[in-house]
């Protein structure tokens, strides 16, 4: 027969290099994190995305600086705005309350009585008490800020309006910029870009600290918001992941060369895993156009599986024999393992979750591309008659000497101990909270926390919603609430609401106003009666009788002869369109308890109360859900699989049970550790469900006792290499490598003690 040994290594050799060359020109790593978010089933999830993603909240970043002393650090707050300001990549950079450009004062002022409830406001006694507080304002240092306008608006109209503008913060007002209590100056910057967009946000915040650098070398800074503190995320676990993931690969390749005392073998077992990563990056390229680097990341951990292939071929090379022989040992147990892990795998693609489907997509592809190279290009690598040997050491013997149906029940026992421990425990099984999945430390997210609150914007994360067809209809459905809002804050139910008509009433409501706006002789009545004992001169406030009757006259403002100002941005993010639909927000403040609220909004048609973690926490269970769904049809799946391939459905099962028991084992085993569940895990499981496949095939290979010792052998070195790795991970400080790490450790040894337990105990008729 034709060597083809050569033509497989010239044929995957130029695969290799047309998947290197492929990946050199198209790929990019996308790290908008919306697209592992869920998808969105119902119009307010989709909004809570939204908020999440391109919400105005979501894009800001927060500045503290300090540069010595206080007014020292004032000026270089100045400096620094004044340089961000000039950036296309932000939209608006603040560091003292909201000022409107000269030109949007005249336009508003212009409106002030249809902008502010005029009602009693006109009457000769409100009038005489508004000029009496004016006088008051005169000899404070209001006085030029009173001056500018006492004759066109003596009963402050405007200044009340502007006053809707402002934050609750904590912050204070000092050499005109803003400082926190711990003598920070801080600035607002609204970048353009998602706060998903985190390659974007990492060039905003590298442009911040490069602006910064220029200015002052001695400055303290520190850059908060949902988008820095993301970014810290995604580099801190990078950081960690390539230091703890260096560390165990060394420690598992030390492993296998101790094992082998072969550098050849240590070489050539790379392969599988290389060539299933490449193979992932492609398909995933070419089926999606791109590839998320937490595709990436998490695809590499599920291929993990992969690097027990080579082993069990090199475990069964025999001096004198060729490689082909050790490879019709295997092949057929891991054969069935392949087909078995990829439907674990291949069940993603129907979580409906675009971010899954593509890891499913990669981790499929390259569980197919590292059994091919096992199965083809290995053996045509390795001389075409093995000279070497595969030192068999500490093998374990075979499983206990007990009757078969004791070690079932054993077995059947630990499965139904560990679903009785989940079911009955009283403490939840699942994350809910996504900000505990955070790598970032408590410390460093108090402090984050700290600086929203100074500048206003803490607890925006409870809503109420509403939803319309059109601008108008909002705004009056908002101002319809505003007493029901009033009556809250009495109540003690909530501290403060902001909503965006209080900044633009309806155009129902702005009429309302100027309908009632008195005439020009009633007006000069009352006046007169106001002045009366103050010591206003006759004439003084004619501007205002003008422009009262001027106001009678306007048309009401609506939201969209407000585009392109600073009114409009200010607005944006409590009333916009989506696909549509127009939708209200209003921001509660100081809510110590949102269930009557949600109660009382779930009896109303138009109205939502929207708790945004709450929410996003719900979604997440939908997608734990989805997943342990679709997990579950694959393990169903598998089992019709192992039917067919071994033969009988007790056959399956008995392959199947020790997987099942290690899984729920696993799962029992992390809650008594304190573990609550998250993706994380759940990821990390398909990876044990591959595991333990392939150690309970093998365990149940049948043959001579030679056989069995080489098999043996594999499954040791597999465990072993395979938990050098994954105990290091576990050992780190980071939630996601920490619960992957331990999640896997923990299957690893559950997997290999019960199929070790029935090894030996199976008898089947396995298909050819």
């Amino acid at each position: 027969m034709p060597d083809r040994r050569l033509p497989i290594l010239l044929l995957w050799l130029a695969m290799l290099l047309a998947g290197l060359w492929l990946l050199q020109q198209r790929l990019q790593l996308d790290s908008d994190m919306h697209f592992f978010l869920p998808p969105a089933a119902t119009p307010v999830q989709q909004l809570v995305l939204d908020e999440l993603q391109q919400g105005a909240a979501a894009r800001l970043l927060i500045v503290a600086l300090q540069d010595g002393d206080r007014r020292q650090t004032a000026a270089l707050s100045h400096q620094l705005s004044a340089r961000l300001a000039d950036e296309v990549a932000f939209v608006r950079v603040l560091n003292r309350p909201v000022e409107l450009p000269e030109e949007e004062q005249q336009r508003w002022f212009a409106y002030r009585y249809l902008l502010q409830d005029p009602a009693g406001a006109f009457a000769a006694a409100a009038l005489h008490e508004s000029l009496q507080q004016r006088l008051a304002e005169l000899a404070s240092p209001l006085a030029p800020l009173v001056r500018q306008t006492l004759a066109e608006d003596p009963s402050a109209h405007f200044r009340d309006w502007l006053q809707g503008w402002q934050t609750q913060g904590t912050a204070s007002l000092q050499h005109g910029v803003w400082f926190d209590e711990a003598g920070h100056a801080l600035l607002l910057v609204h970048t353009r870009a998602s706060a998903m967009a985190l390659d974007k946000q990492a060039a905003n915040l590298a442009l911040i600290r490069q602006h910064l650098a220029a200015l002052s070398g001695q400055a303290v800074v520190h850059i908060g918001g949902t988008a820095a503190i993301a970014v810290a995320s995604r580099d801190t676990i990078r950081g960690e992941a390539r230091r703890l993931s260096l560390l165990a690969s060394a420690l598992a390749a030390l492993v296998l060369l101790w094992a082998w005392r072969s550098p050849r073998l240590w070489l050539l077992a790379a392969l599988p895993l290389f060539s299933a990563i490449l193979a992932g990056l492609v398909t995933t390229l070419l089926l999606f156009g791109q590839v998320h680097g937490i595709t990436l990341a998490f695809g590499i951990t599920l291929l993990g599986v992969v690097l027990d292939y080579p082993l069990h071929l090199f475990s069964q090379l025999r001096h004198g024999q060729p490689p082909a022989q050790a490879l019709t040992v295997i092949w057929p147990r891991l054969r069935l393992g392949v087909a078995s892990t990829l439907i674990g795998y291949l069940a993603m693609l129907g979580s409906g979750f675009p971010g899954l489907v593509q890891l499913g997509v990669f981790a499929a592809s390259g569980l197919l591309a590292a059994a091919l190279v096992t199965r083809l290009v290995l053996p045509a690598a390795l001389p075409r008659c093995w000279r070497g040997n595969t030192p068999a050491r500490y093998v374990l013997p075979g499983g206990p000497a007990w009757p078969h149906s004791l070690r079932y029940l054993l077995l059947l026992g630990i499965a139904v101990l560990a679903v009785s421990l989940l079911l009955a425990s009283p403490r939840p099984l699942w994350q809910q909270e996504l900000a505990a999945l955070s790598p970032i430390p408590q410390p460093l997210r108090q402090q984050e926390y700290e600086l929203a609150q100074a500048l206003g914007l803490a607890e925006s994360g409870r809503l109420l919603v509403i939803r319309a067809e059109s601008a108008e209809a909002v705004l009056r459905r908002s101002e319809s609430l505003r007493e029901t809002l009033h009556s809250w804050q009495q109540e003690g139910r909530l501290r403060s609401f902001e909503m965006a008509a209080q900044l633009l009433p309806s155009a129902q409501r702005q009429q309302a106003y100027r309908d009632a706006l008195p005439g020009a002789s009633k007006l000069r009545q009352q006046l007169a009666e106001a002045q009366h004992g103050l010591p206003f001169r006759d004439g003084a406030f004619e501007p205002f009788l003008q422009a009262v009757q001027q106001s009678r006259q306007l048309t009401p403002l609506r939201p969209e002869a407000v585009q392109g100002t600073l009114l409009e941005a200010r607005l944006a993010p409590l009333l916009f369109e989506r696909q549509g639909q127009w939708w209200g927000l209003v921001r509660l403040h100081g809510v110590p308890d949102g269930r009557p609220l949600a109660e009382w909004a779930a009896l109303q048609a138009d109205s939502h109360y929207l708790d945004l973690p709450g929410e996003a926490g719900a979604m997440m269970a939908q997608l734990q859900a989805a997943v342990l769904g679709w997990l579950g049809w694959g393990v169903a799946l598998i089992i019709l699989l192992l039917r067919w391939g071994l033969g009988s459905f007790r056959a399956a099962w008995q392959v199947m049970l020790p997987v099942g028991t290690a899984l729920l084992s696993t799962l029992a085993t992390l809650h008594l550790l304190g573990e609550l569940l998250s993706i994380f895990h759940l990821v990390a499981l398909l990876l044990v469900l591959g595991i333990g496949l392939d150690y309970s095939l093998f365990f149940s290979h049948p043959g001579d006792p030679g056989l069995r010792r080489r098999t043996g052998q594999a499954l040791q070195l597999c465990a072993i290499s395979s938990l050098s790795v994954f105990v290091i991970l576990s050992l780190s400080s980071l939630p996601v490598l920490q619960a992957i790490g331990l999640t896997v450790s923990v299957g690893i040894i559950t997997s290999f003690l019960f199929a070790w337990l029935l090894s030996a105990t199976r008898p089947d008729r396995q298909r050819p």
